[in-house]
């Protein structure tokens, strides 16, 4: 059945991807004043090109939208030169380019490729005449969000905003016409996003409610525990850790690829209960850091449909040690559009997983348009984009309990041709390999087809890939060229074999095609965390490699990767050769430019219904690596200010840190500044950790948000999930690859190698955890309450715990002998408590009503200690010599730290003013105070 269309797709949308390699020299363009407002009216208003979007089937007219009716939508830029962003975009997501892998630094893009500031300057200038009230400039320059009436609209745009009842009830609007812009900016005005709410993108998820159990247990990830093992088992489906294996993601984590150092962004449409997202990791492993970004005011409250609930505990349980950022934006007619935006313009994810999409007729040339831009700015970023191929086999827009639309057609945003589309399998027995065929049942099908929207890419290309069904008629290709065709990979989707999930307090199963791209985004992040390294880094499309530092090459738009690898003698996939996704019969297929059905069938190599087939992904993530070693990334975050010099005859081997509860942090002498993170509004940083050996450290703040920098991996966090109190220490892994947390409460958090041996007790309402060290073994370590209480978890032995402290006193610190078998504990009150080979050398004498003891070291010999009280005294016991106290603070400043010099004869003193004071061998680097900065001071770390 033929669908009327508010203004015709358009067969001129192809994208040409040609393959050119001359190099690039771009250069911003000047400013320039915009145009006058009359100026705009002169050359009279044409069609914004790209056409208008399909109308659904079985919606009614219901009239025009009322004048005064408030309308948000988007004015979507051109890049300044787009043949220039599609030929960079190619070049470094090919491999054998001399730019492959050399993406754009972050933050680089709208300098080498957004529109100019004169371009926006003149649709500013535009808007604001002709009363559209434009909104902010997104970063990267490609869309200024805008407000206005209807009536206003219709005079500025041209179109008549027109009301439409669809079948299912919901009233929605849609321009009559293509909107049209003043014929000065058709160039730099490449679509009008949001007048339209008619067809909103839907997730390709099916969620099967299962009566019963709820979770319990813990384990390592990704290790079902026995309640989401016993689900999956009754219902015939899979928890993480067989998904896992039957993909061979296994040999990865023997490696130690969990993910690290990556982010993974989730575009969502709904919300989700982080306490569903918390019970599932309860039971898989504790996973990486899970965020929230709202986009236009989010998505609203509640548990949603299950569909991010799935994607990020798909994610979470894969890829354990990644970072997830949850983008959550409204289901609105430029909702879409914006998320995707929000994205790129930030440029912070590496991997990007989305399982919402929309058939091509009903989003339109125009939005389809915009949308390519945006992921090519994306793959000029090294972002890897993962979409669902739809639920609704080779008739996309087919809804079921809905129109019954039989169209062939595709789905977008996997149909684009910077983005990987993911097709769906039923998987009737684990593997490896798995045993499994194109899914097609009464539930739906794995979707896949020609698109009618783009040309075939160039880089599409293989056995299977031009085959019976290949033609260029729906795109409007050349003679002898075809239209792009899809999927490109596949993965489980199947709902009567699905996935295990946790959603709104109990366990489900969830299916559809929305499950392949969280596995894939979480395969490739286990392919960006270990990942090797090219030499851009200056961030410029041009830049020479030589003399930069090497920066983390993530995968980036990978299909020129994977079309050749699967093209090759030992393909990285196990093709599915069974069945077709013809999920409901054509009509009419006489006029369809293909063979007879059925539409598609799976084949041997590339195939419409399954593309290339399932990951191996142990040979996939080697294929994808650009080399052999793994340098640890950058972090990523805003820039911050750089760290003061140190004094001049500064020893080389010597340095410090200090850390501020703002989150800044200075660095002194050989202890390299590697990056800082202001603390999240409510929060302030608890505690740091260096990496053993120096080099980078870890910043934990008391929300649990962990900022790795430096050579310090970043390994998970408890960001955006419920503590049972506030963070008040981090400790690293000896062996530098992995930390703890330590909450309040005294829950202990391990992450990277750092293995959990365990927590404490319930401590009680008069008691809290105050201090975590480290057995020097790194398989163990021992916990300090408030009340004197040491608990030892792992290798590390329990030598006993302080005895009652009385209520004037209380536990502030603990430091290990650093033979590793025992250590001291000190008291408010000065009191030095010495336990196994840690033998006592005295305590502070009586401090008085105005002091206490803040904090003890170790002299590196093991053969004493050195206190300092709130008022900078030092007391020196054992082979600890004294070399001086701090002069008079003053009223407005106490001490707050103490640190030996690692040579052993001398120390610094830390003031909460920030003034560092170095006494013997420790030599003084500079200070942040007194008087230079308000934060309160909280710690001091030792560069050895």
């Amino acid at each position: 059945m033929t669908r009327p269309r508010v203004a015709g797709l358009g067969a001129a949308l192809a994208l040409q991807v040609a393959m050119l390699v001359a190099p690039m020299i771009l250069a911003p363009a000047p400013s320039a004043a915009a145009l006058s407002a009359s100026a705009w009216l002169a050359g009279g208003l044409v069609p914004v090109p790209g056409g208008g979007a399909a109308l659904p089937l079985n919606v009614k007219l219901v009239g025009s939208l009322a004048p005064s009716t408030p309308v948000g939508f988007d004015v979507v830029l051109r890049p300044r030169d787009p043949t220039a962003l599609e030929r960079y975009a190619e070049e470094v997501s090919t491999p054998g380019s001399d730019l492959y892998r050399h993406y754009l630094a972050r933050g680089a893009f709208a300098e080498h490729f957004g529109p100019t500031s004169r371009s926006v300057d003149e649709v500013e200038a535009w808007m604001r005449a002709a009363g559209l009230d434009p909104g902010p400039v997104s970063p990267n320059g490609l869309v200024i969000q805008a407000r206005s009436s209807a009536g206003q609209i219709r005079l500025a745009l041209g179109t008549e905003l027109v009301e439409y009842r669809t079948a299912g009830g919901r009233t929605a609007r849609a321009p009559a016409s293509s909107p049209e812009v003043p014929r000065e900016l058709v160039g730099i005005v490449q679509a009008v996003v949001g007048l339209s709410n008619l067809a909103r993108p839907r997730s390709a998820g099916i969620l099967r409610r299962i009566t019963g159990a709820t979770s319990d247990g813990s384990g390592s990830t990704p290790e079902a525990c026995a309640a989401e093992s016993s689900v999956a088992a009754s219902a015939n489906s899979y928890t993480a850790e067989q998904v896992a294996g039957s993909y061979s993601f296994r040999p990865l984590y023997a490696e130690g690829m969990f993910g690290q150092a990556t982010t993974v962004a989730v575009f969502e449409l709904e919300p989700y209960l982080a306490s569903d997202v918390a019970a599932y990791e309860s039971c898989n492993g504790e996973g990486g850091t899970v965020s929230n970004v709202y986009v236009d005011g989010g998505s609203g409250s509640g548990a949603g449909s299950g569909e991010a609930a799935m994607d990020i505990e798909t994610i979470s349980a894969l890829a354990p040690a990644a970072r997830i950022l949850v983008y959550e934006g409204p289901d609105s007619g430029q909702g879409s559009l914006d998320v995707y935006n929000a994205i790129a313009a930030s440029d912070t994810a590496q991997v990007v997983s989305t399982s919402w999409g929309l058939c091509e007729p009903e989003l339109g040339g125009a939005e389809i348009s915009a949308e390519a831009t945006i992921f090519e700015e994306m793959a000029a970023q090294g972002q890897t984009v993962l979409a669902s191929a739809g639920d609704a086999g080779s008739e996309d827009c087919y809804t079921p309990g809905g129109t019954a639309d039989s169209e062939l057609a595709v789905d977008d945003p996997g149909s684009q041709p910077w983005v990987t589309s993911v097709g769906g399998t039923t998987m009737t027995s684990p593997g490896p390999p798995p045993v499994q065929s194109v899914w097609n049942d009464q539930s739906g099908a794995g979707g896949g087809g020609v698109s009618e929207a783009w040309q075939m890419p160039s880089w599409q290309t293989g056995p299977g890939v031009v085959n019976a069904y290949s033609t260029g008629v729906p795109c409007g290709a050349p003679a002898g060229a075809y239209c792009r065709e899809v999927p490109d990979v596949s993965a489980l989707a199947d709902p009567d074999h699905g996935i295990v999930i946790f959603y709104e307090g109990s366990w489900a199963v969830f299916g559809g095609t929305s499950l392949g791209p969280p596995v894939w985004a979480a395969l490739v992040a286990l392919a960006d965390g270990g990942c090797p390294v090219v030499g851009q880094g200056s961030g410029s499309p041009a830049s020479s490699t030589a003399g930069q530092p090497a920066t983390p090459a993530p995968v980036g738009f990978m299909n020129p990767a994977i079309y050749r690898l699967a093209s090759g003698g030992d393909s990285p996939f196990d093709p599915v050769t069974e069945g077709d996704n013809q999920y409901f019969p054509p009509d009419p297929a006489p006029s369809y430019p293909y063979p007879p059905g059925p539409y598609f069938p799976a084949t041997s190599g590339y195939s419409l219904a399954a593309g290339w087939g399932t990951p191996v992904a142990s040979a996939l993530v080697a294929d994808l690596e650009p080399g052999e070693t793994c340098p640890p990334p950058e972090a990523t975050g805003p820039p911050v200010p750089p760290p003061p010099e140190p004094a001049a005859g500064v020893p080389p081997e010597q340095g410090y840190w200090v850390l501020a509860d703002g989150g800044r942090i200075w660095a002194y002498g050989n202890a390299g500044y590697a990056g800082s993170q202001p603390a999240p509004g409510g929060s302030h940083f608890a505690g740091m950790a260096p990496v053993p050996g120096g080099g980078g450290y870890w910043l934990a703040a008391s929300d649990g948000i962990v900022e790795a920098y430096g050579d310090a991996r970043f390994y998970g966090s408890m960001a955006g999930r419920a503590l049972t109190g506030s963070i008040v220490g981090i400790a690293a892994d000896p062996a530098g690859t992995g930390y703890w947390l330590l909450s309040s409460t005294g829950e202990v958090m391990a992450f990277g190698s750092a293995r959990s041996y365990g927590s404490a007790p319930p401590l009680g309402r008069s008691a809290s955890a105050v201090g975590i060290a480290a057995d020097p073994a790194g398989t163990g370590y021992w916990l300090l309450s408030s009340t004197g209480e040491v608990m030892a978890f792992g290798s590390a032995r329990s030598y006993g715990s302080a005895p009652p402290l009385g209520r004037s006193a209380s536990a502030v610190g603990i430091a290990a002998d650093p033979a590793g078998t025992g250590y001291w504990l000190l008291s408010s009150t000065g009191e030095v408590m010495a336990f196994g080979s840690a033998r006592s050398y005295g305590s502070a004498p009586p401090l008085g009503r105005s002091a206490s003891a803040v904090g003890i070291a170790a002299d590196p010999a093991g053969t004493g200690y050195w206190l300092l009280s709130s008022t900078g005294e030092v007391m020196a016991f054992g082979s600890a010599r004294s070399y001086g106290s701090a002069p008079p603070l003053g009223r407005s400043a106490s001490a707050v730290g103490i640190a030996a010099d690692p040579a052993g004869t001398g120390y610094w003193l830390l003031s909460s003013t920030g003034e560092v004071m170095a006494f013997g061998s420790a030599a003084f680097y500079g200070s942040p105070g007194p008087g230079g900065s308000s934060a309160r001071l909280l710690a001091i770390g030792v560069s050895g």
